[in-house]
């Protein structure tokens, strides 16, 4: 049964964040995992949304994801 991360994300330096992310989709997609959205502008219905980054990312089942959560790289 497939599981969901679900990820709010503060972005402090983009230039650091831009290093992370150059390495991020092999090491994700190794895992399986599929990103379904990443939004930095989304519509908020209520409250107050102070990330930078949201994004939602697929993976086959929980162990595929808790694997990628918690890997090294």
């Amino acid at each position: 049964m497939p599981a969901y991360i679900a990820a709010r994300i503060s972005i402090a330096d983009r230039n650091a964040y831009a290093e992370y992310e150059a390495g991020f989709m092999e090491i994700f997609t190794a895992h399986g995992g599929k990103l379904l959205s990443v939004d930095e502008a989304p519509t908020v219905l209520e409250g107050e949304w102070t990330c930078t980054r949201t994004i939602l990312a697929e993976f086959p089942d929980k162990e595929a994801a808790l694997s990628w959560y918690n890997s090294e790289a």
